[in-house]
């Protein structure tokens, strides 16, 4: 499992303001990125673990509704689009990623 401050440092190649978690007192400033860590999977040989996997839920929140940079994070290795939905006059993408 890689440190997630290594996910956080490659997402801010991509926005400027990336967040760990949602945060509750900060005003976000768009478009963003908010990921959290969604859950932890294992593989499994000669009854041991060898390799464990995070998964990060992350949303990409802009103002743009044709905003190239969703694409761009489709790209991501291990990365897959979950849904787009509209709230606020704000755009949603959700992804799972697993790093």
């Amino acid at each position: 499992m890689r440190p997630r401050l290594e996910l956080h440092k490659l997402l801010k190649t991509y926005c400027d303001n990336v967040y760990y978690q949602q945060p509750e007192s900060t005003k976000l400033k768009y478009p963003c990125i908010i990921y959290s860590r969604e859950k932890l999977s294992t593989q499994k040989a000669d009854n041991s673990k060898y390799l464990i996997h995070c998964a990060y839920s992350m949303r990409y929140i802009t103002k743009e509704p044709d905003d190239p940079t969703v694409v761009e994070l489709l790209m991501l290795p291990f990365c897959e689009h979950s849904r787009h939905y509209v709230a606020d006059n704000l755009h949603h993408d959700s992804f799972t990623i697993y790093y």
